[in-house]
């Protein structure tokens, strides 16, 4: 029935001996369909109790948002696989091929339980700096990672794996600003205004993401007794930041930069508000030209509401609570489908409600 996408299916059932058994699956096309051993009540009733189960791993909200945590909760648990031994959450209900290490780290967010966040985080290998950094620093703050299982070590290698590729492989001098080498790295569906200057770009918002990776690998490395590493990323986070305001903020915008010719680009209406995710590590004159750029187009995605959080830690709470309270009265009257997006919105109203 998935394959009849814009018309309503009919089926023709002729009843043997004045009786018949419907049943009816709704099931990723690429499972098959399980045997049937129990009653329609019975499975309805073993489904609620795993959803409840389900239910309790996922954040707080305040108690007058119960209803719609249920929906975005609802919306997750659709989602949510085991494929290759990995729990994972994919895009839609009918396909778990749409996902991949950048949306887990956004669905990870959503999750109390500190084993199934840090295995979202790493059920992919880390290849690029986008959303982890929000992710594991959220562990960090939250103060769920834990030693004893190794997961302190397990998220520090992943990062420093990664963050070295960018500092090794994607920077012309080895210490400054990292680059995008093609249009599409940065996870936009369409080539980021930056590329305007040409290929390959310094770019604001993989800066960005590196500021917070650093500056989180710093920590990571501290609580693993190596201070030494610890300091040596903490001292790169700050430097990279000193860069990024100093190269590609224009007074009015975040912008790109050709890293062999200099060129510069015009800003991104997205992608050049990313650096609102350093919160109040940013001056505040440049939080004051970002604020009131991040609108409701912007927010209208799972990574839009990733900067309504930067925003908070940015000392612009009231804005973010607005943006919060609006987004889960749209899921209360709508409900919600991407469960990337619930995820995001989920641990946003965690935080700022």
């Amino acid at each position: 029935l998935n394959q009849f996408h814009s018309v309503t299916p009919v089926l023709e059932i002729e009843p043997e001996n004045g009786e018949f058994e419907l049943y009816a699956y709704d099931v990723p096309t690429d499972s098959d369909v399980p045997a049937i051993t129990k009653t329609l009540d019975e499975c309805a009733a073993e489904n609620a109790a795993a959803f409840k189960d389900f239910l309790g791993t996922i954040v707080d909200v305040p108690k007058e948002w119960d209803d719609v945590k249920e929906k975005i909760a609802y919306a997750l648990w659709l989602c949510h696989r085991e494929i290759s031994g990995k729990e994972v959450i994919v895009e839609n209900k009918y396909n778990s091929a749409k996902t991949n290490s950048q949306l887990m780290s956004i669905a990870s967010l959503a999750f109390t339980d500190p084993v199934k966040a840090v295995n979202m985080i790493l059920a992919y290998p880390v290849e690029a700096p986008l959303y982890v950094g929000i992710a594991a620093n959220r562990l960090i703050e939250d103060n769920l990672l834990n030693d004893s299982r190794g997961e302190i070590f397990r998220v520090y290698a992943a990062l420093e794996t990664a963050a070295r590729k960018w500092v090794t492989d994607r920077t012309t001098d080895k210490d400054g600003l990292s680059f995008y080498a093609y249009r599409f790295e940065s996870g936009a569906a369409k080539s980021p205004e930056f590329f305007k200057a040409g290929e390959p770009v310094f770019a604001p918002d993989l800066n960005a993401y590196l500021v917070l990776v650093s500056e989180v690998i710093g920590k990571l490395a501290i609580m693993e007794y190596d201070d030494g590493v610890g300091q040596k990323w903490e001292t790169r986070a700050k430097e990279l930041l000193r860069q990024l305001i100093g190269e590609l903020w224009n007074g009015e915008d975040f912008i790109g930069k050709n890293a062999y010719t200099g060129e510069l680009s015009g800003p991104d209406k997205l992608l050049s508000l990313v650096p609102i995710i350093l919160g109040n590590r940013l001056p505040s004159n440049v939080i004051a030209k970002l604020a009131p750029k991040i609108d409701a187009e912007i927010t209208d995605s799972a990574s839009g509401l990733l900067l309504v959080s930067g925003l908070y830690d940015a000392g612009e709470q009231t804005a973010a609570k607005e943006i919060a309270l609006k987004a889960l009265n749209g899921v209360r009257s709508g409900g919600v489908t991407c469960p990337f997006y619930a995820a995001s919105l989920l641990a946003l109203a965690h935080k700022v409600l």
